[in-house]
């Protein structure tokens, strides 16, 4: 099987999907003395068909887990905590450890964890799970393409069935964080050996068999709800009275069952029709999408049992991928690293905060989100002078412009009978960021810069123009990755440039920045930073180290952090994911079980 792959483009296309917007067999359909009402019953907006609801073979494409099965059902190794940085073990019993050279990392499972079968969950489902993604390239999940290029091996004794070693193909230390982390949209999820087994090996006739053909049409977790039904337009799962976490576990772990006694997610068709029924007197969902600030605001004036991230404004969560331009450095005059720097004095951030996103979102500092997990990378780029400011400051961007002998020729600048312009390449299927390019433009005119937005649909601006490098400037989010660590952001323009017209690897260094500053910020963030355990007490003076060839030299200008407003209604349940706490807003994302734990019934 081929096993080869770049985890940069998988990391990519996991962040795309997120940015993107059956009834089972009677065997393990739990029963009841009573259906629960409303009161009883947290729903949650589904933003997708389930095209294929009798299969749970996350593995492969469609909508397989994000109805409800990897928040409620399947139950991750760790879950990552945005502000502290830190794994908080699940599944696991502590956090998972390293040999000094970081290519082999042992982890140490829950005792007395079971599946909802009744089954023991042990180190060998997760040795299974893992060489089944390792072996069978057929598994596009991007979670088993990522574990698939970076492990080579995985180890259980029968003196220690709880423990699994894993050997790395090459050393990493981040190995923990991006394979089992729980961040963005989910992990690595383990399957029951016991039933998967049939997928894999020779059939009756002897035949191969694939495992991307296993349908999981009777799923089990070690999660506390239950598959009760599932079709195309909704899933519903019920509490499981059996969960093994009741019995404490060894570490003692939860030992309280959630408060919902049902889970549902529903199918809606459009944002309209979910602010109807999220605002509606019968209330006929809990949880909504993302919404504009329009119908946010609308919604709450309607409703003022609607809330979201922040109950003094309108601020909104950041999800990870902070809004920056990417300059083609290949494109002149824009390959002139001065003419970048003008650009990012010219524009204000503030402002543009205000204005393209109604103050829901803040300004950007760095490349960086602006999590608690990130604030010592953040402060240390800030504290060493490359910190981005707030305000335009015209007078910096026009005398760089002017220094490079442009000359003011009515409205713009002109340099050889040349206009200064700027296209900013923008995805037509996200109005937000269309908006947003617009207001940049009408930022940069004023100044002397003939700037425009071309905005195009979302299967040229991905499929083509941002990995081909067919634009001047493209508004986006390229730098996206790092939550915890700055390594996975910073790696994204270590890499060497291609040709315009050959696809940049993972959509790394679309813009296709090189010579020797770039050489230069490669060795540090490769050699230097790359190989640090995480928490080295090194790296945020390595970073800043780094930062100074990507201030010098701006290949993309950091914006504005990317704001989400989704809203929840507090009628039958509160204590929702709000500013200041550790849970993050998305319940479509695997760290949903920190949403549904921390629910509480509204008396």
């Amino acid at each position: 099987m081929h096993r080869s792959c770049s985890f940069s483009s998988f990391l990519f296309f996991k962040l795309f999907r997120f940015m993107l917007g059956f009834v089972v067999g009677s065997n393990l359909l739990p029963t009841f003395a009573q259906a629960p009402v409303r009161k009883d019953i947290a729903v949650f907006d589904l933003t997708k068909s389930i095209d294929d609801p009798k299969n749970f073979n996350w593995f492969t494409r469609g909508t397989k887990r994000e109805h409800g099965a990897h928040q409620a059902m399947w139950e991750p190794l760790f879950l990552l905590d945005y502000e502290t940085g830190e794994l908080e073990p699940w599944l696991a019993a502590n956090p998972m450890t390293a040999n000094g050279a970081q290519d082999v990392w042992t982890l140490t499972l829950r005792k007395d964890i079971k599946w909802s079968d009744g089954m023991p969950f042990t180190a060998n489902d997760v040795k299974f799970t893992v060489e089944m993604a390792r072996d069978y390239d057929t598994l596009t999940a991007m979670e088993a393409a990522t574990m698939r290029s970076q492990v080579e091996s995985v180890a259980v004794t029968a003196a220690k069935p709880l423990e699994a070693v894993f050997k790395l193909r090459k050393p990493n230390p981040r190995f923990a964080l991006e394979n089992f982390g729980g961040s963005l949209f989910g992990s690595f999820l383990i399957m029951p050996a016991h039933i998967w087994k049939d997928a894999i090996g020779k059939d009756a006739l002897g035949k191969e068999r694939d495992p991307a053909d296993f349908k999981f049409q009777n799923p089990i977790g070690t999660g506390p709800y239950k598959l009760k039904d599932a079709t195309k337009t909704a899933a519903t799962w019920v509490r499981d009275s059996n969960w093994w976490s009741l019995k404490g576990g060894t570490p003692p772990f939860k030992k309280k069952l959630p408060e919902p006694l049902q889970l549902e997610w529903h199918v809606i068709d459009t944002e309209a029709q979910s602010k109807t029924e999220l605002v509606s007197n019968d209330n006929k969902i809990d949880a909504a999408r993302e919404f504009t600030l329009a119908n946010f605001t609308d919604a709450k004036s309607q409703n003022p049992k609607i809330v979201g991230w922040d109950a003094a404004g309108p601020l909104a969560w950041n999800d990870p991928c902070a809004r920056q331009i990417d300059i083609n450095a290949k494109r002149e005059p824009w390959s002139n690293p001065k003419l970048r720097q003008a650009l990012s004095f010219a524009i204000d951030r503030k402002a543009l905060a205000a204005g393209a996103y109604g103050n829901t979102a803040v300004p950007s500092r760095s490349m960086f989100p602006e999590y608690g997990a990130m604030k010592p990378f953040i402060d240390a780029v800030v504290n060493a002078g490359f910190g981005l400011p707030p305000n335009a400051d015209v007078a910096k961007a026009k005398a760089l412009i002017e220094g490079l002998g442009y000359a003011k020729a009515g409205d713009f600048y002109k340099k050889g009978g040349q206009t200064l312009s700027a296209v900013i390449t923008v995805n037509g299927g996200s109005p937000n960021d269309v908006d947003a390019a617009k207001a940049v433009a009408q930022q940069l005119i004023p100044i002397g810069i003939d700037a425009s937005v071309q905005s195009i649909i979302n299967e040229q601006y991905w499929g083509s123009a941002v990995p081909k490098g067919e634009y001047e400037m493209v508004f986006g989010w390229l730098s996206c990755g790092s939550i915890a660590e700055p390594y996975t952001s910073m790696a994204r323009y270590a890499k060497a440039a291609v040709p315009i017209g050959t696809r940049s690897p993972g959509f790394d260094n679309t813009g296709r920045w090189e010579g020797q500053p770039q050489k230069d910020y490669a060795d540090v963030v490769l050699k230097e930073i790359g190989p640090l355990p995480l928490g080295h007490a090194g790296v945020p003076a390595q970073v800043a180290k780094a930062y100074k060839f990507l201030n010098d030299e701006m290949p993309f200008i950091p914006l504005v952090q990317s704001p989400r407003i989704i809203p929840s209604n507090t009628t039958y349940w509160a204590m929702w994911p709000a500013k200041g706490g550790s849970r993050v807003p998305m319940h479509s994302w695997g760290a949903a079980h920190r949403i549904i734990h921390g629910l509480k019934k509204v008396p």
